[in-house]
């Protein structure tokens, strides 16, 4: 089974649209969908301007909670349930028997994904998309392929956004780890430069396999002469550092010399562009739109992975 997770790096960047394309291309019948934690609201809560659904044709696997698969209008036959927990209920395996619109809320934690995939896993699913944003990316190192939906709402700067995507796209490259964990000194916390001055002069690889603060981490690259850098994966350093933040930690690791590397190596599958924005006036909203082969033309002409504008192709 292969899984793809799709990364929305605003709201209102076409993440629900790029997945309803994914699940429209890959046929019914061979697709499963979750999401980390909840999605599927008729409207935006910031906004009210109406946001699209997903929906599902019979055939497709959901994991979603309990209330979610109650109050959804799709028809659907209950697989299995999952013993995991959540504020809407368990999280349940079903088939979609009826086509319609599913409200989907799934696990939080990577454990909890991980038995979730070995759930869908055993429905005979080809594909598995997992919906996720840039605040809902933890688990995401879990997934084989990773898509970025981005676009006007994150900036309507198409210059900034090529760029973020551009340097996003160079910390996929950085190779898989290949030193035996004995050889590895691994740091749990990493939040402060008390921290990052307590290792061990003599520890010249470092693992970081927990969060870390950005500004510790660039203490330590400019205090201790490190050789290695690991980390869990590239998902790692875009939640401390941030989409903006990762040309600078880039440039940081170019000028330490450190070498970077990945315990878990998502690929970076695609990016997605979406020219809308919304525009408020007076405490109302509307939307407003770049232009949108600029914005595709630029992305495509920075980036070397796939770039796609599924609401136009649409």
């Amino acid at each position: 089974m292969k899984s793809t997770g799709i990364i929305g790096t605003a709201k209102n960047t076409g993440k629900t649209t790029t997945l309803n394309w994914l699940m429209k291309r890959q046929g019914s019948e061979r697709v499963a969908v979750t999401g980390i934690g909840y999605d599927g609201e008729e409207r935006d809560n910031i906004t009210g301007l109406p946001k699209p659904r997903l929906r599902f044709e019979p055939g497709a696997i959901v994991a979603t909670s309990e209330k979610c698969l109650a109050a959804s209008e799709a028809g659907c036959e209950i697989i299995t349930g999952t013993g995991i927990i959540t504020a809407l209920g368990e999280i349940i395996v079903a088939r979609i028997t009826r086509p319609g619109l599913v409200v989907i809320a799934g696990p939080n934690r990577a454990a909890d994904l991980k038995i979730v995939m070995n759930y869908i896993e055993h429905t005979g699913t080809e594909t598995l998309l997992v919906d996720g944003s840039l605040n809902r990316m933890s688990p995401m190192y879990l997934m084989d392929e990773i898509i970025f939906a981005t676009g006007g709402a994150r900036s309507r700067d198409i210059v900034q956004l090529a760029s973020e995507m551009k340097y996003a796209e160079q910390l996929f490259r950085f190779s898989l780890n290949s030193l035996r964990p004995d050889k590895l000194y691994e740091v749990k916390s990493l939040y402060s430069s008390e921290d990052a001055c307590g290792i061990p002069p003599n520890e010249r690889s470092l693992y970081i396999s927990s969060f870390f603060s950005d500004k510790a981490l660039y203490h330590l690259m400019q205090m201790k002469e490190t050789d290695d850098l690991v980390f869990d994966s590239p998902l790692q350093i875009l939640i401390a550092c941030g989409l903006e933040g990762a040309e600078i930690f880039l440039s940081a690791a170019e000028q330490s010399g450190v070498r970077v590397s990945y315990m878990h190596r998502p690929e970076l599958r695609m990016v997605t562009v979406n020219p809308f924005y919304p525009v408020e006036k007076d405490y109302r909203y509307s939307g407003g739109w770049l232009d949108r082969s600029e914005l595709l033309n630029r992305m495509k002409a920075t980036l070397s992975v796939e770039v796609r504008d599924v609401a136009g192709e649409s």
